[in-house]
């Protein structure tokens, strides 16, 4: 009776394990359809030896098959953007010391084409030693390209204008305001231009406002490539635009501000609607430490512009402070005119 019982629990047995291989087979299926339908690629990396192996979505979203990639921490962290190593470092290595519940980041990986992979990693060490070292952490990497790439054009879209690309009145206020807290810590100096296009209505009255657009756009290039990389350029709406000048005073200032006068009046905008005629008009003010606010330098430069409107246009004019406005400022203004005078 025994063999008999024994053989009943071994034939009891195989289907059980059976079942149970099956079981785990469609867990497996079940996991892997749902890593790939969420858009996850699986890591599982084996700290002391540094093997990692990756799954055929993790592949597949640099474009490659798992067999392309060899399965070490190498192949890994040569895919990894250099900009993006202390981001991962600041999350990975607490996990990795057991200071925080798991591994979250966001970084780029190499493509096979050469373009960068927007991914959001997770990781969790699954197994440590006696002394609590990591000895295997498995993870998970989700492309976000997609989104990444929406956050760039709505932050592109809040802080630029659409016409020309240039920076918009907020984010220039802004950059104004973070200028004035360098000028009041006296990090340095710095000002700031006001630009107004003359009789630019007339320019759309006449060509239409396809014309004025492109004349826009015109000016924005002329002015764009004569300044500096650290400047600002805004448009602050309609024909009104800014310059922002970090590092400079009001004699340095003018100056700039004089050379891309002569630069617009010397480039007339040419297009299908012809040959239109430009001329700008110019405020220029310096950023005080005594400011409570940004907007003060800019009501000194727009004071300065309305002077230069009021004396005939196509002028650059300083912020008015006898008390602090040095003789060579104001020498320079006088020559300046006179210059514009023999033209």
């Amino acid at each position: 009776g025994g063999g008999l019982r024994g053989e009943s629990g071994t034939s009891r047995d195989i289907p059980d394990r059976r079942w149970i291989e099956e079981q785990l087979a469609a867990s497996e299926r079940r996991l892997a359809l749902a890593l790939e339908s969420a858009s996850l690629g699986l890591w599982d990396w084996h700290v002391p030896s540094g093997w990692v192996s990756f799954d055929v979505q993790w592949a597949g979203m640099l474009g490659l098959t798992p067999d392309e990639i060899e399965p070490t921490l190498e192949s890994w962290e040569s895919r990894i953007n250099p900009a993006d190593w202390p981001i991962i470092r600041a999350s990975l290595e607490p996990h990795l010391r057991g200071e925080t519940p798991r591994y979250v980041c966001e970084h780029r990986l190499r493509h096979k084409d050469g373009h960068w992979v927007w991914v959001l990693a997770s990781g969790t060490v699954i197994e440590r030693d006696e002394e609590g070292a990591p000895l295997r952490v498995v993870g998970i990497h989700q492309d976000i390209s997609a989104r990444k790439s929406l956050e760039e054009r709505l932050v592109q879209q809040a802080t630029s204008d659409p016409l020309t690309g240039l920076a918009n009145r907020r984010y220039f206020d802004a950059a104004l305001g973070n200028e004035l807290a360098r000028v009041r810590r006296k990090v340095g100096q710095a000002a700031v231009a006001l630009l107004d296009l003359d009789h630019f209505k007339r320019i759309n009255d006449r060509w239409g406002h396809a014309a004025g657009d492109e004349v826009l756009k015109h000016f924005t290039r002329l002015v764009g490539e004569r300044l500096r990389d650290s400047d600002m350029f805004a448009r602050l709406g309609g024909e009104e635009f800014a310059i922002l000048l970090p590092g400079v005073d009001l004699i340095g200032a003018f100056r700039t501000a004089e050379r891309l006068r002569r630069a617009v009046a010397d480039s007339p905008a040419r297009g299908d609607f012809g040959e239109i005629p430009i001329s700008v008009s110019i405020g220029v003010a310096v950023l005080r430490g005594g400011d409570t606010g940004s907007a003060e330098a800019l009501a000194r430069a727009d004071q300065a512009l309305y002077r230069a409107k009021d004396g005939g246009r196509n002028r650059t004019m300083m912020e008015q402070d006898t008390a602090e406005q040095p003789f060579s400022a104001a020498l320079a203004q006088t020559t300046a005119q006179r210059e514009d005078g023999k033209r």
